[in-house]
């Protein structure tokens, strides 16, 4: 899975960011880079469990999920006509 999000461009793993409304703050600025330490650490973290994952698991999945997907298409189909 690394392989594709590197294809991809690699881009942003997290939605959210430091905020700056007083960037003179020194509790802000602490804050923040404890943040941003935070940020790398995960980043680290999801880009190793990416590197575990490979196309068969992903393709494995999705075969699974499409045929309980079917399977449960089945069953209401069978219900649903008996009424």
């Amino acid at each position: 899975m690394r392989d594709i999000y590197l294809a991809l461009g690699g881009p942003a793993l997290f939605a959210i960011g430091n905020r700056s409304d007083a960037p003179d703050c020194l509790v802000e600025k602490a804050v923040n880079a404890n943040l941003n330490q935070a940020f790398l650490e995960a980043e680290q973290m999801l880009m190793t469990r990416f590197g575990e994952v490979t196309l068969s698991m992903l393709s494995a999945d999705s075969q699974s999920r499409s045929k309980q997907r079917r399977d449960a298409l089945d069953v209401e189909n069978i219900h649903g006509g008996a009424r």
